[in-house]
């Protein structure tokens, strides 16, 4: 299984059953730490970490309710399997490429959420998530891929 397509996974299995994220889109560190303490009790050491709590505060950086939302879970899975040596690439370049820009504009957000020091907790403003967006379609024109590209600007076949 593809490593987005597992990461999501995870994420729904976190929900409680029959149900859908809080309004903001995160989840409970305290949920979290449980599924990832079975997951991942046996590599902490080769993560660089001592405890799952270590590992979630530094990957994953709670807001001071202990939450998480699903940029900051996606970006912390995403270092955590790349350091297991895990991290997997298995859809076709086509649906990839559409991820990276998916990737691009998570990054993007969170380092705007980082740099404004407003919390992950913080609403975007409408005119703020469309100039990331406009951004994440230049990179993705830039990558000359056009199946991609159509997709950003609205062609979601």
């Amino acid at each position: 299984m593809d490593s987005t397509q597992a990461i999501v996974k995870l994420w729904r299995s976190c929900l409680p059953h029959g149900s859908l994220p809080s309004d903001e889109g995160s989840l409970s560190m305290v949920i979290l730490k449980g599924v990832l303490e079975k997951e991942l009790s046996g590599r902490l050491h080769e993560l660089h970490f001592g405890t799952v709590d270590e590992m979630l505060m530094e990957l994953m950086q709670p807001d001071i309710r202990g939450r998480v939302t699903f940029l900051q879970y996606w970006q912390g899975m995403e270092i955590i399997l790349e350091r297991c040596n895990s991290l997997r690439q298995e859809l076709s370049s086509r649906k990839q490429n559409i991820v990276e820009g998916f990737q691009y504009l998570r990054n993007t957000i969170c380092k705007f959420m980082d740099n404004n020091d407003i919390g992950m907790d913080m609403e975007v403003r409408m005119h703020e998530l469309k100039c990331f967006i406009d951004r994440t379609i230049e990179v993705v024109h830039e990558s000359k891929d056009p199946t991609s590209e159509a997709y950003w600007r609205g062609g979601r076949n």
